[in-house]
C-alpha cells in the first residue's frame, strides 16, 4: 500500500548486532507495512474503572513480575495493577511531603523498587505496594534521569542555566556531555527519554537524530537516522533566541524521535513528524532487519500507544476513545479476547494491549 508519508529505508548498516550503528535514511512516496503482518498474538487487558483512579491525557506504562505500573505525568499520579488490569495501590501521591511528589518527572524500576524523579530536584525510592523506602534531594537532577548500575545520568535538554545536556553523577564524580551553545526551547514531552537494554542506556536527545547509547562512562552513536528534507533547518539552532527558534521550526517541515525502545531481540522507534502543518507518526521495527509502519487510518489508535518492551512483546497503552478506530481493522483480528471490547465505552479506563510479535 502506498502512503503518502514519510517511508524509510536503510542505506548503510553495520555490523547487525546489539552494539550496531545504522545509517537509516528517510523519504517520501515508498511503501510501508500494516503492522498487523507483524503481530503474532495480542492480549487486551482492561484496566479497571473507577472515579479515584482513571488516568489522564500523557500515560506511561512499565509491566512488573505481578501487574503494571501506569503513570499519570500531568496529574502526577502513579498506579500499581495487576496482570487482569485490576487496581492494587497507588505508590505516592501529589504534595510536598514525605512520600509526595510535586511535578512528576519520570520513573524507573529497578528490581522490585521504584524510584520517582520529580521538581525540584527529588528522588524518591518506593516499593512496589507503596512503602516509602528512601528520599532525597539530588541539585544535579534533570528533567528526566536515570539509575545505571552505579551512576545516576541527568539529562538537563535545552537549558537556559547548563550548557551540557547530559550530566552523569557516579563514584568517579560528575562528567558532562553534548554540550551546546544553542539557545531553543526545550523538548516538551512526558516520553521517557532513557531505556535500556540491561547493558546499556539508550538517550533521546531532543531535536536530535541520533540515539545515544550509554555505557562505562562513555557516550557514543548508536543509530543515527538521516531525515532528508525533513531535517531540522541549522537556522532553527542558530536563531539566537528560543522564541525565534520556535518560530523557524513551526513553519518547517521536521521529524524527531519520539521514543526508542530497544531489547536483545529487537528495537522500536517512532518519529513525529511535522508535513504542511500536519503531525503524523510512523514506526520502526528493527528485527533482523527494519521494516516501518504508519499510524493512520486503522491504526490511529496505536499512534503514541508503545511504551514498553520486553523480549519480543510490545506493551501499548490505548485510549478507550480511540479503540474504536481499531474495529474491523486486521489489527484487533489478532486479540485473543475481542469480546472485551464490547464492554468498554469512552469513559473506561485506558486498556493495556500486550502484543507479541512473530519471530
Amino acid at each position: 500500500m502506498n502512503k503518502n508519508i514519510l517511508a524509510v529505508f536503510i542505506i548503510i548498516t553495520a555490523a547487525c548486532n546489539s552494539n550496531s550503528t545504522y545509517t537509516v535514511h528517510v523519504e517520501d512516496g515508498n511503501d510501508i507495512s500494516a503492522f498487523s503482518n507483524s503481530i503474532k498474538e495480542l492480549e487486551l487487558i482492561p484496566l479497571s474503572t473507577d472515579d479515584t483512579h482513571l488516568l489522564g491525557t500523557q500515560t506511561d506504562l512499565i509491566p512488573t513480575d505481578d501487574g503494571f505500573i501506569v503513570l499519570d505525568v500531568p496529574n502526577s499520579k502513579i498506579y500499581h495493577y495487576d496482570q487482569s488490569g485490576t487496581f492494587i495501590n497507588a505508590i505516592g501521591r501529589k504534595g510536598r511531603g514525605p512520600g509526595e511528589y510535586n511535578s512528576l518527572l519520570n520513573v524507573e524500576l529497578v528490581g522490585d523498587s521504584l524510584y520517582v524523579f520529580s521538581a525540584p530536584q527529588k528522588m524518591q525510592c518506593f516499593s512496589l505496594t507503596g512503602e516509602l523506602l528512601s528520599e532525597k534531594k539530588i541539585p544535579s537532577l534533570g528533567r528526566q534521569s536515570y539509575i545505571f548500575r552505579s551512576d545516576t545520568l541527568n539529562y538537563h535538554d535545552f537549558s537556559p542555566t547548563k550548557k551540557d545536556r547530559l550530566s552523569v553523577s557516579g563514584r568517579s564524580g560528575e562528567k558532562e556531555y553534548l554540550h551546546t551553545t544553542a539557545s531553543v526551547l526545550p523538548f516538551n514531552t512526558s516520553v521517557s527519554r532513557f531505556s535500556s537494554d540491561g547493558d546499556s542506556v539508550f538517550l533521546i536527545d531532543s531535536y536530535s537524530p541520533v540515539i545515544y547509547q550509554y555505557n562505562n562512562q562513555k557516550l557514543s552513536e548508536h543509530i543515527r537516522f538521516d531525515f532528508g528534507k525533513y531535517t531540522i533547518p541549522k537556522t532553527f539552532f542558530s536563531a539566537g533566541d528560543p522564541y525565534k527558534a520556535a518560530a523557524v521550526l513551526l513553519e518547517s517541515d521536521f521529524s524527531v524521535i519520539n521514543r526508542y525502545m530497544e531489547t536483545p531481540e529487537l528495537k522500536i522507534v517512532e518519529i513525529m513528524t511535522q508535513s504542511n502543518g500536519d503531525v503524523k507518526f510512523i514506526y520502526g521495527l528493527y528485527d533482523k532487519e527494519w521494516t516501518w509502519f504508519d499510524c493512520s487510518g486503522h491504526g490511529e489508535a496505536l499512534k503514541e500507544s508503545f511504551k514498553f518492551a520486553v523480549g519480543k512483546t510490545i506493551f501499548a497503552l490505548l485510549d478507550p476513545a480511540m479503540l474504536t478506530h481499531l474495529k474491523g481493522s486486521l489489527i484487533l483480528d489478532k486479540a485473543s479476547d475481542k469480546e472485551i471490547l464490547k464492554h468498554i465505552s469512552e469513559k473506561d479506563n485506558y486498556v493495556i494491549a500486550k502484543i507479541e510479535l512473530r519471530s
